[in-house]
């Protein structure tokens, strides 16, 4: 399963293939994960688990690409985007 959401930040979430580096993400509460920290913005879990009323923000200046071996999302994977600027040529 792979969902890209568009814009000037996304997100790439995979089903297969996480080396879960980061263990398991269980989390009982909302809170913020900040891609940038992590090297090339990937994050490695074995299992992500975001249960109802809980809301995950992804934040940074790269879009996050989520690995996990099994992924289940019955609360909410935030991961807006800003309207970037354009280029100078």
């Amino acid at each position: 399963m792979a969902l890209d959401v568009t814009g000037a930040a996304s997100a790439t979430f995979t089903a297969a293939g996480g080396s879960g580096a980061l263990g398991d993400l269980l989390p009982t509460s909302s809170k913020a994960i900040a891609s940038d920290s992590f090297p090339g913005a990937e994050l490695n879990y074995r299992n992500v688990s975001i249960p109802n009323g809980v809301v995950i923000t992804f934040t940074g200046t790269k879009p996050a690409t989520i690995k996990a071996l099994s992924i289940v999302v019955n609360g909410e994977l935030n991961v807006n985007g800003v309207t970037g600027q354009a280029a100078s040529t």
